[in-house]
């Protein structure tokens, strides 16, 4: 789950990349020596929230474009695939990784692969960014070696080449990003994998976007594309001239940890520190960086309502690692925020969402967790339309009303610490340690 700098991982370089990332994170775990990734005496005045967000970040606007927000699998799965076997002259693919789908209902990675496949054989060029080290610690490396058999275009994600060891472990893509004729594209939380694509499995958001935006998205891949030595060629075609397809008006924010750019965190920052009535977020893991857990409690102080949405414990990490986030509850409860805990059997909650009051809306890659504020290199969609933000809100709220989902209260709060306090104090300092092959992505 790590970018480290190889070619061909085994399985031996696996599992001493995963030691050493586990002893790495083991020092960082409860996200104390974090690089400075945000700063808190940022100041502003009320305004505009894409005011401020011009101002302190470098995204814009793209005006006129048209977006459908998936939270179906079902319907996520019919977009990419009818945006890929549409495709005439390039798609662009970044990803964590391929998942290991043998065994389960449908190999849907493998359908993907065979689908790029297709397009490679009918002229389309294909250029692919994933995570090796993630690859081969959550998935099967050789799903690589059949990609790059079928003639597609694959570079290993690393961080810049100036990174000592220790950042070359922990900096890493978490992308999730598809791109058609520089026409059309997907973003949000899903890898290729059965888990988001596939029928009644996980809970999982995404964003299917034309117009303008898709400029931005598709000079966001080219960047990272360049910058692994993949070359972009003619701009003529990557680039076409863009008319708007829609109303909507949206912004995409790429944060790049590994080259000192935090423009989510920024965003989010401005975004609750602002807030007025109400904050609302969707994470898979609930281990925030102290700053946000900060900001999170002094909304609360000025009367905002703020609730959480995160896996239970029957669809966390390993019990080691959901013990670490569990650390959290106590003090994110103690300050007002409500914790609702995502029960579903056998239906992990994936998305990654932040609703502010009225005025903004986020969906991405990007988990509101330390991993992703500090070390991954992530994308979102920033929505303030109101019909976008209040679609999204809608969305949310439909999942904290969700039957299998529950309030986590003082009683059991109080039970829990009296039986397990001592253990999640322990693996929140030292929880990554433990860090099972497990844990999803």
């Amino acid at each position: 789950m790590m970018p480290f700098v190889l070619k061909r991982p085994n399985g031996l370089v696996m599992r001493v990349a995963a030691l050493v990332l586990g002893v790495a994170a083991g020092a960082i775990g409860s996200c104390s020596g974090f690089p400075e990734t945000i700063d808190p005496a940022l100041v502003f005045g009320p305004g505009d929230i894409n005011e401020l967000l011009d101002l302190h970040t470098d995204s814009h606007v793209d005006a006129g474009c048209s977006v459908e927000i998936i939270a179906d699998n079902d319907r996520a799965f019919e977009a990419a695939c009818e945006l890929i076997r549409t495709a005439q002259d390039h798609i662009n693919v970044e990803t964590l990784y391929f998942g290991d789908d043998e065994g389960l209902d449908r190999d849907i990675a493998r359908e993907f692969i065979a689908l790029l496949a297709e397009r490679v054989a009918a002229g389309v060029a294909v250029n692919v960014v994933v995570d090796a080290v993630a690859q081969g610690l959550f998935s099967k490396p050789a799903l690589l070696d059949e990609l790059e058999a079928a003639g597609v275009c694959l570079r290993r994600y690393a961080p810049p080449a100036d990174k000592v060891l220790l950042d070359q472990v922990l900096y890493r893509t978490h992308k999730k990003i598809l791109i058609v004729d520089g026409l059309r594209a997907l973003a949000g939380g899903r890898n290729m994998g059965f888990h988001y694509f596939g029928h009644g499995q996980w809970r999982d958001t995404s964003v299917l976007l034309t117009g303008p935006a898709v400029a931005t998205l598709q000079r966001e891949f080219a960047r990272d594309w360049q910058a692994l030595g993949g070359e972009v060629g003619d701009e003529a075609r990557w680039f076409p001239v863009l008319a708007a397809t829609g109303p909507v008006n949206l912004r995409l924010i790429d944060h790049r940890p590994a080259e000192d750019d935090f423009d989510l965190n920024t965003a989010v920052f401005l975004a609750v520190r602002s807030a007025t009535a109400r904050i609302d977020i969707a994470t898979p893991n609930l281990n925030p960086p102290g700053w946000l857990a900060d900001e999170l409690a002094a909304a609360v102080g000025r009367g905002v309502r703020v609730g959480i949405l995160t896996n239970s414990e029957a669809n966390g990490e390993s019990p080691s690692v959901w013990a670490a986030y569990a650390f959290w509850f106590k003090p994110l409860s103690d300050a007002g925020v409500g914790i609702h805990f995502w029960d579903r059997p056998g239906c992990k909650l994936h998305a990654k969402t932040l609703v502010v009051d009225d005025r903004l809306a986020i969906v991405g890659s990007h988990n509101f967790n330390c991993r992703s504020v500090a070390w991954d290199a992530e994308n979102a969609v920033v929505f303030t339309d109101p019909a976008e933000v209040a679609e999204v809100a809608a969305m949310l709220e439909s999942d904290f009303a969700d039957p299998d989902v529950w309030e986590v209260d003082s009683a059991w709060l109080d039970a829990e610490l009296a039986e397990r306090g001592e253990f999640w104090e322990f693996a929140h300092q030292f929880g990554w340690l433990f860090k099972s092959a497990e844990e999803g992505p």
